[in-house]
């Protein structure tokens, strides 16, 4: 899942297996999307305080 605060492009969530193949069920790919979604939101978050902390700082 693409992670994009702001509808920036930021970063990727994403479930891997080592070793042997491991496939991954809807409700997997559905409870990832609902944690990028809540990552996003924490990551805006973060970006709003470090605005107001440090104006000038970012574009």
């Amino acid at each position: 899942m693409a992670l994009k605060p702001e509808g920036r492009r930021y970063g990727v969530l994403a479930l891997g297996s080592f070793g042997e193949r491991v496939p991954h069920r809807e409700e997997d790919e559905a409870l990832l999307k609902v944690v990028a979604r809540r990552l996003e939101e924490a990551l805006e978050r973060l970006f709003q305080l470090d605005t107001f902390a440090s104006p000038g700082k970012r574009p």
